[in-house]
C-alpha cells in the first residue's frame, strides 16, 4: 500500500491531474446514469445508450483518423504558418464530411424513419461535436498543454451534468433535449480551446502556406484509421444495438453500466499514451532512440503496476456501483 502512495506521489503533476480529470469524467458518467434513468426511466435511459452507439458509430467516418495522421504529429512541427495551415485544413475536411453524411441521413431518414427525423439529426450533430472536440483535445496534448486539457476535461463533464441536473429539476428533461446539451457543451468546450490555442501563438489565421493535395496529404493516409476505428467500434459497441434490439433495456443498461467500469483500465492507459505520444513524435524527429526505449520502459512499469492496483479496487467495489 505504501508503495502505491509513493508511486503516485511521484508521478509527476500533469498525470496528477490527468488522474483527475479521469475520474471526474468517470463519475460523472456513472451520476448521468442516475440521472436519466430517475427521470425517464429505464427504458428511455436505453433508448439513449442506442443513441450513443449510433453515436461512436458515426465517429471514424467524421475524424477521418485526422487526430492520428496529422495533429498527433504537431509535436514535432514549430512553424506556426504550418501547424495553423494542418489543423484548419483538418477543421475544413471534418465540416466538409459532415455536411456529406448530413445529407445521406436525411435522405434516409425522410424515406425509412420519418419520425426520428430531428433526433437522427441531433445524433449526427451530436457526434460532429465530439468529432470536433476530439482534434483541438489532440492539439493540446501534440503542444504540451496536457494540463490545459485535463482542466477543460473536467469543465466538460461538470458542465454536462450540471445542465442536466438544472433542466431535471425543472422538468424540462428529454431525450431532445439532453443531445442538445450534449452539442452545445461539446462547441463551447472547442471554442475556448480554440481561444487558448490563439493566446498561446500556436496557431493564427492569417498563414502563408497553403496545402492543395488534401486528398493525398490528409485523406488517404486516414483510411487506415477509419477502418481500425469502424473495426474497434464493431468491437466495443455494435454488442449495445445487437442487446437493444433483443434484450428489455434493463439488460442494456446493466450492461453499458459495467461497459463504463471496465473502461476505466483503458481510462487509466490513455493517461499515459497521451503525454507518451507527443514525446515519442518529438525524439523520434531527433533520432534519440536511446530515449524512446527508456520512456517506454518506465511508463510501461509504472503502468503495469497502477493497473494492478485498480484492477484489485475494481473488483472491491464494482458490485456496490
Amino acid at each position: 500500500m505504501f508503495d502505491f502512495i509513493n508511486t503516485f506521489f511521484n508521478l509527476t503533476k500533469s498525470i496528477k491531474l490527468r488522474f483527475l480529470s479521469e475520474f471526474v469524467t468517470k463519475l460523472s458518467n456513472f451520476i448521468i446514469v442516475m440521472v436519466i434513468t430517475r427521470s425517464l426511466g429505464i427504458s428511455d435511459y436505453g433508448f439513449y445508450v442506442i443513441l450513443l452507439t449510433v453515436i461512436n458509430g458515426f465517429l471514424p467516418f467524421l475524424s477521418l483518423g485526422l487526430n492520428s495522421t496529422i495533429i498527433k504529429k504537431l509535436s514535432s512541427i514549430n512553424d506556426i504558418n504550418e501547424i495553423s495551415e494542418k489543423i484548419f485544413n483538418c477543421l475544413k475536411l471534418n465540416f466538409l464530411f459532415f455536411l456529406l453524411l448530413l445529407c445521406v441521413t436525411l435522405i434516409f431518414l425522410t424515406f425509412q424513419l420519418k419520425d426520428y427525423l430531428f433526433i437522427g439529426v441531433l445524433t449526427l450533430v451530436s457526434s460532429f461535436a465530439i468529432s470536433l472536440q476530439m482534434i483541438f483535445f489532440e492539439v493540446l496534448r501534440s503542444k504540451y498543454l496536457s494540463n490545459n486539457f485535463s482542466y477543460l476535461q473536467i469543465l466538460d463533464s461538470i458542465s454536462f451534468l450540471g445542465f442536466l441536473l438544472l433542466t431535471e429539476k425543472m422538468n424540462l428533461i428529454n431525450i431532445e433535449l439532453i443531445l442538445i446539451i450534449f452539442i452545445i457543451v461539446k462547441i463551447l468546450t472547442s471554442l475556448i480551446i480554440f481561444r487558448t490555442l490563439l493566446k498561446e501563438s500556436i496557431i493564427r489565421f492569417k498563414f502563408k502556406k497553403h496545402d492543395n493535395s488534401l486528398l493525398k496529404t490528409y485523406i488517404n493516409p486516414g483510411l487506415v484509421f477509419v477502418i481500425l476505428g469502424v473495426s474497434d467500434w464493431f468491437l466495443n459497441f455494435s454488442d449495445k444495438l445487437i442487446i437493444g434490439f433483443y434484450l428489455d433495456p434493463l439488460q442494456l443498461s446493466v450492461y453499458f453500466t459495467i461497459g463504463l467500469i471496465s473502461s476505466s483500465i483503458l481510462s487509466l492507459g490513455s493517461i499515459y499514451w497521451w503525454e507518451l505520444l507527443p514525446k515519442l513524435n518529438e525524439y523520434q524527429s531527433k533520432k534519440r532512440y536511446d530515449k524512446i526505449f527508456k520512456l517506454i520502459k518506465d511508463k510501461n512499469e509504472s503502468f503495469i503496476y497502477l493497473s494492478n492496483i485498480l484492477i484489485i479496487l475494481l473488483i472491491i467495489f464494482s458490485p456496490s456501483i
